[in-house]
C-alpha cells in the first residue's frame, strides 16, 4: 500500500479529532437529558428541547463518519470490512429509533420515554466504544505513513 500524503494525513487526523469531541459532545447532552428526566425541572418541553439537540448531534456525527470516516477505513483496513459494515448498519437502527422515541416523548409520559431513552444511550455507548477503536487504529495507520 502506498504512503499516505501529507494532506490525507491531516484530514484524517483531524476527522478522527473531530469525532472524538463529537462523542464527548453528544455524551454531555446525554447527561444533560438524564438530569432533565431525573430532576424534572421544565417538564416535557425542556426534555423535548435537549432531545432535539441529542438528535442533531447523533444526525451530524453519524454523517461525518459514513462521509469521511468508515470510507478512510474500509480502504485503510479492509480486514475490518465486517465490523465496519456492522457499525455502519448500526447507525440505520439507531436513526430508526430516535424518531420513534421522538414519537414517544410527544404522547408517552417522561418515565415512559426515560426508560427507552436509557436503553438506547446505553447502546450507543457501546457503539462508540467501538468506533473509537477503529478510529485509533486509523489514527496508529496515519502516524506510521507519517
Amino acid at each position: 500500500m502506498e504512503p499516505l500524503d501529507a494532506g490525507l494525513r491531516f484530514r484524517l487526523r483531524r476527522t478522527a479529532r473531530q469525532i472524538a469531541q463529537q462523542h464527548q459532545s453528544i455524551r454531555e447532552i446525554v447527561a444533560s437529558l438524564e438530569r432533565s428526566l431525573r430532576d424534572g425541572h421544565g417538564g416535557s418541553d425542556a426534555v423535548r428541547g435537549v432531545y432535539a439537540r441529542y438528535r442533531e448531534a447523533v444526525a451530524a456525527h453519524f454523517l461525518l463518519e459514513q462521509d469521511v470516516l468508515f470510507p478512510a477505513l474500509h480502504g485503510l483496513h479492509p480486514d475490518r470490512r465486517r465490523e465496519l459494515e456492522a457499525l455502519e448498519a448500526e447507525h440505520g437502527d439507531f436513526t430508526a429509533r430516535l424518531g420513534a422515541l421522538g414519537e414517544l416523548l410527544a404522547s408517552a409520559p417522561l418515565p415512559e420515554f426515560g426508560a427507552g431513552f436509557e436503553r438506547l444511550a446505553r447502546e450507543m455507548a457501546g457503539h462508540e466504544s467501538r468506533e473509537e477503536r477503529l478510529a485509533q487504529a486509523l489514527a496508529d495507520r496515519i502516524e506510521g505513513e507519517g
